[in-house]
């Protein structure tokens, strides 16, 4: 849902979380091949759509590699 995002963000500002992280997508990518949600190549990215709702997508790891690259720009 449009603005979705921008909501959480401004919740995570609020409680004083974290929005940036200090590794790189490559490095995130190699511990999400040890999570117990990534098996045969791939992960199950928990996507929100809106507030209190989300959905689960099975994605390869290359596809998951591509959401850390846009997600930290």
């Amino acid at each position: 849902k449009k603005g979705t995002c921008d909501i959480l963000k401004q919740m995570l500002y609020e409680f004083n979380l974290k929005t940036s992280c200090p590794y790189s997508p490559e490095v995130l990518l190699e511990r999400a091949k040890n999570d117990k949600k990534a098996s045969g190549g791939f992960v199950d990215l928990i996507v929100p759509d809106s507030l209190g709702e989300c959905h689960v997508e099975k994605i390869t790891m290359d596809e998951f590699l591509l959401v850390l690259k846009e997600g930290m720009e």
